[in-house]
């Protein structure tokens, strides 16, 4: 996840410089681009400090699993897709294209985004609760006479 955070914050880095060398910057293309990368890493923060106290890492992989997937792999597979696709289709067929793939990135984004925010919410909510003392459980409702009787 450290990684994903540098990666992340790399990519983030050298858009901003091309972002700042453009005229019409705003301030808040400026505020996403770092939003994303610090998020992350505090992400990384927060599992650092609970790391010895995690008691489901299945979602915990499932909330790395989703970040990865939602960050990473779905931005590189539509950029490879869309390397493929404007080699081979015509140039009328382009239009329809990016109508249909406007929506698609964004929708897949945000579900990988949201169960993998489900997993974290999940993971922390599991690490933080009370756990029950090993002496407090009720015993079996046992019949006292019964060594009597044997």
């Amino acid at each position: 996840m450290l990684a994903a955070s540098i990666f992340s914050a790399a990519t983030n880095l050298i858009s901003a410089i091309y972002v700042l060398r453009m005229q019409h910057s705003s301030s808040l293309a400026l505020v996403l681009l770092f939003f994303w990368p610090t998020l992350l890493l505090l992400e990384c923060v927060i599992y650092w400090i609970i790391r010895k106290r995690i008691v489901n890492k299945k979602m915990a992989l499932g909330h790395l699993f989703f970040t990865f997937l939602g960050f990473f792999i779905f931005p590189l597979l539509f950029a490879l897709a869309n390397g493929l696709f404007l080699k081979n289709v015509p140039v009328r067929a382009i239009n329809h294209f990016d109508r249909s793939n406007s929506w698609i990135r964004p929708f897949v984004f945000w579900i990988s985004f949201i169960l993998g925010s489900i997993c974290f919410t999940a993971v922390l909510a599991k690490t933080f609760s009370k756990k029950q003392p090993l002496g407090t459980e009720e015993p079996e409702i046992v019949n006292l006479l019964d060594d009597v009787v044997y």
